[in-house]
């Protein structure tokens, strides 16, 4: 038998693409997770994560591509979900979930508002 937690919209990882070595916040969010863990779900094989990981939503296009240093909007937004997933993955980990599934939700390519991604 598999056994899966669902964490939906925890949108603070996207706090690791500006500052991917901020010890603090991974320290805070790591400490979330092992509660979580400890306390209410104990071994889970599986952790999914349905869309919102992070929250790039009002932020601009213009904006995006600066805090990123990429030229083109869909490199910058690539380059935010690599750098912020990458950190999400190593957060899980340290917390004791083997595996992390997300998947993009709304935020992840600048849902309410925020950037277009072009072709979508």
């Amino acid at each position: 038998d598999l056994s899966f937690l669902v964490i939906a919209d925890l949108h603070a990882m996207s706090n690791f693409v500006w500052n991917p070595s901020n010890i603090e916040l991974k320290n805070t969010l790591t400490a979330i997770l092992q509660n979580i863990r400890d306390n209410y779900v104990g071994e889970t094989d599986i952790v999914l994560a349905p869309g919102d990981v992070v929250s790039f939503g009002s932020m601009s296009n213009e904006k995006m591509m600066t805090l990123t240093g990429k030229s083109e909007i869909n490199e910058a937004v690539s380059d935010a979900a690599i750098t912020s997933y990458s950190k999400t993955n190593e957060v899980y980990q340290e917390a004791g979930f083997t595996t992390h599934i997300p998947c993009v939700g709304d935020h992840e390519i600048g849902g309410n508002e925020g950037f277009v991604v072009s072709g979508l």
